[in-house]
Formats: C-alpha cells, sequence, structure tokens
C-alpha cells in the first residue's frame, strides 16, 4: 500500500465526512462538482472507515499525485491542484459546553412541569460515549442507520433518532428542533415550533432542554451520521 491515501465524493455528499474532522493532517478540496479529501498513511481502522464512506471514491496516491484504486495498477485521477486546507478548520464545530447550562433568551420565559401527557416515545438519549462505543462493537448496521450523533467533550454522547440503542442515560422527546426531557412539557403551554422560531433554530439544529428550563444549542454542523467509523474516530479524538 501507498503511503498517501485521497477520497472522492460528489459535491451533494460533503456531509459524509464531517465525521473526519476529528482526523488529524486530513485535508480537504472543494471543487464546483467534487469534494476531494487527502491524507498520510492511514491506519487499518482508518483506511476502512474512508472506504465505507458512501459515494465515496478512495485512492491511493504515489509521489506523483497519480490515484490509483486498492488493488489496481493503472491511474484512475490524478490529484487535483488548488488551495487544499485542513479540513478541521474547513469543518470548525463548537460542541456543547461540558453542561447544558444556557438560558433561553428574552422576551420568552418559559419552564418545564411533569405531564403525563406528555409521555410521548423517546427519540433522543444523552448517554456515556463509552457505552455506545461497547455498543456498537455488536450492533447490526441497520440499528445505527437512521440515528445522528454529537459528542460533548465530557464524553457524554447525544443521539438523535429511532429506535435508540437500549443504553442508560436520559431520554428526551424531540419536536421541531426542540428536544425536552422524557415526561415534560412547557409551562405556560407552548409549542415547539414557536419555541424554535424564537431560538433561531436552523433545520437540523437542535436545542436540548433540561428540567430546569437551562438550555443548550447544538447547530447541525455538530452532528454526524451514526456509525461504528464514527463512535470509535470521536472516542480516539476525545482520548488523543
Amino acid at each position: 500500500m501507498t503511503t498517501n491515501w485521497a477520497l472522492r465524493l460528489p459535491s451533494h455528499a460533503r456531509d459524509r465526512v464531517a465525521a473526519l474532522r476529528l482526523v488529524a493532517g486530513v485535508m480537504v478540496l472543494d471543487q464546483t462538482d467534487a469534494l476531494w479529501l487527502r491524507g498520510d498513511g492511514p491506519s487499518s481502522e482508518l483506511r476502512q472507515a474512508l472506504l465505507s464512506v458512501p459515494e465515496g471514491e478512495f485512492f491511493e496516491v504515489d509521489a506523483a499525485g497519480h490515484c490509483r484504486r486498492p488493488g489496481t495498477h493503472l491511474p484512475a485521477a490524478r490529484l487535483p491542484s488548488g488551495q487544499w486546507q485542513s479540513l478541521r478548520s474547513l469543518c470548525t464545530v463548537t460542541l456543547p459546553a461540558a453542561a447544558f447550562a444556557a438560558s433561553a433568551p428574552a422576551p420568552l420565559t418559559l419552564a418545564l412541569r411533569r405531564s403525563v401527557a406528555a409521555l410521548e416515545e423517546p427519540n433522543a438519549l444523552l448517554a456515556e460515549l463509552r457505552d455506545l462505543l461497547a455498543w456498537v462493537d455488536h450492533a447490526a448496521n441497520v440499528r445505527m442507520q437512521h440515528l445522528r450523533l454529537a459528542v460533548r467533550k465530557d464524553g457524554k454522547a447525544l443521539l438523535v433518532g429511532a429506535p435508540l440503542p437500549p443504553l442508560a442515560g436520559q431520554t428526551f422527546v424531540v419536536a421541531a428542533g426542540v428536544a425536552l426531557p422524557a415526561g415534560f412539557t412547557f409551562s405556560p403551554a407552548c409549542s415547539p415550533q414557536l419555541v424554535a422560531h424564537h431560538l433561531g433554530l436552523q433545520p437540523q439544529d437542535l436545542a436540548v432542554f433540561e428540567a430546569s428550563g437551562a438550555y443548550s444549542r447544538i447547530e447541525a454542523s455538530a452532528f454526524v451520521a451514526m456509525s461504528r467509523s464514527a463512535v470509535r474516530l470521536t472516542a480516539g479524538a476525545l482520548r488523543g
């Protein structure tokens, strides 16, 4: 295997490499019709992650910039020239603080109360990353494909989607980008859509509320599609 690697994706699929921002040394070139990534000597785990990126074309790259598909000898492409930059700097993500401590801004003042009527099926879970890491080792891929993942610096993992994995943690009900602790509702009564509008949430953003009424806003860019490689790379980055 050659020292360097490259990955080419169609421009519409760029969100599928968000987890790779956690890997040091990954460079990116954003073209009109394609997104190129490159790096040096991938570990076996990183190589497997690169090979599994949907719609991605993985290449081994020689010193002259010739790109060959694994197991072939003839170049299939050439590494493009241009202004390469760090994927980490391009996909800058501000992870939620170690505790959800921000308060909802005025003039909307909300509290949360318990409600029997609010006992909907949870579709978000805040769990320990180490527990999630153990679960993905044996979970079927079908159990992950409907989940999004964001990770806090303190090792807490937030999973959004259904069905949720059978892990210990705090469950939430998400509607219109607003996550409330399971069994709670707003007081006075207020729709999640109105709260999302007041907070200026963008598509795929999430406002995660505590029972106290405090909340944390998680931007869409902090989430990645749930996969074994995403969890392992994230755990490795936090340990490093």
